[in-house]
């Protein structure tokens, strides 16, 4: 097993968790509640909520796939680039909307993934 995959698969899954019941209370609620919203955008952004909720799920899981199956490193070589490009997109937008990285934390919540994974292909 590697360690280090693991460990990302594990980050991973506590991002899904956080998205799903911490953020589904405090951004999707709010969102459907909307009534100010043209019905496209609002329920489009609501399906991306789901996307990424998928997103994340997917992401643990080949992680851990990853951390058991030696041949599956091209998994993990996508996921960490997807975790890295995730973090940048979230270091960079909050400020060019002028939000604080305390509301808007999501680039953070993906250096770990990327740096384990980075770690876990290094070694």
């Amino acid at each position: 097993m590697n360690v280090w995959l693991f460990s990302a698969s594990v980050v991973t899954a506590a991002i899904w968790g956080i998205h799903t019941f911490l953020g589904g209370r405090s951004i999707a609620q709010p969102l459907i509640s909307a009534n100010d919203l043209e019905s496209v955008p609002k329920w489009t952004q609501y399906y991306c909520w789901h996307v990424v909720t998928i997103t994340l799920a997917v992401m643990g899981i080949g992680l851990g796939y990853a951390a058991f199956v030696p041949d599956a490193s091209d998994i993990a070589i996508l996921i960490g680039l997807l975790a890295a490009a995730f973090s940048v997109f979230g270091l960079i937008l909050p400020k060019r909307v002028n939000v604080s990285y305390a509301e808007m934390p999501q680039g953070f919540l993906f250096l770990p993934v990327a740096g384990l994974v980075a770690i876990a292909l290094i070694f």
